[in-house]
C-alpha cells in the first residue's frame, strides 16, 4: 500500500487529506453561451494526489439545450466522448419544453469526478452553465425556477462545489 507523508504523518492511499467547499446561494440568469457559476481552489500536498470533485447544481432552463460543464483551470474535464457536433458536457439540465408547468420546475443535479492533476500547486476548479445549441439564446437560471418573482411555488436553491484531496 502506498503512503503519503503530511506533517510527518503517513496516510494510506485513498485517505481524504483535505476538503475545500464553496456554496452559491444567490440566483443567476445566463443567456446563451456558458458563463462561470462557481469555483473552488485547492493546493494538493503531493503530485500523486487525486482530487474528488463533487457538484450539486440547482437550476432551470427555458429550452432543452442547457448543461453544466466542469473545468480544471481552463481545461474542460469530466466530459463525454466526442461524437460529431454533439456537445461534451458534465451534466445536462434536461429541460423539456413539452412538460406541463416546466417554467416552475427547478432541477437538482449532482455529479462527481475523480481528477488526477499531477501537481502540488494550487488548482482552481469551476463549473459553468449555459446553452449548448449554437442557434439558440435560451436562458439558464441558477438556484431558481425559470419564472422570476417570489411565491410559495417559485423555489430557490443552492449550488455547491466540493473538492477533496485523496492520497495517491
Amino acid at each position: 500500500m502506498s503512503l503519503t507523508k503530511l506533517n510527518n504523518q503517513s496516510f494510506p492511499a485513498g485517505t481524504v487529506l483535505q476538503t475545500v467547499s464553496e456554496t452559491k446561494t444567490n440566483t443567476q440568469q445566463i443567456t446563451g453561451a456558458h458563463q462561470d457559476v462557481l469555483s473552488a481552489t485547492i493546493t494538493p500536498s503531493s503530485t500523486s494526489s487525486k482530487i474528488l470533485i463533487q457538484v450539486l447544481f440547482n437550476g432551470a432552463c427555458d429550452e432543452r439545450y442547457a448543461s453544466v460543464k466542469l473545468y480544471r483551470a481552463t481545461t474542460q474535464i469530466g466530459l463525454g466522448d466526442a461524437d460529431g457536433a454533439s456537445p461534451r458536457v458534465f451534466m445536462s439540465i434536461a429541460s423539456n419544453n413539452d412538460e406541463p408547468n416546466n417554467p416552475y420546475v427547478m432541477r437538482t443535479l449532482a455529479g462527481n469526478f475523480l481528477d488526477s492533476p499531477s501537481t502540488a500547486s494550487a488548482i482552481t476548479y469551476k463549473i459553468t452553465a449555459g446553452n449548448d445549441h449554437s442557434t439558440s439564446s435560451s436562458d439558464v437560471y441558477v438556484n431558481m425556477t425559470a419564472v422570476a418573482g417570489a411565491g410559495t411555488h417559485l423555489m430557490r436553491g443552492i449550488t455547491t462545489i466540493t473538492l477533496m484531496e485523496i492520497a495517491g
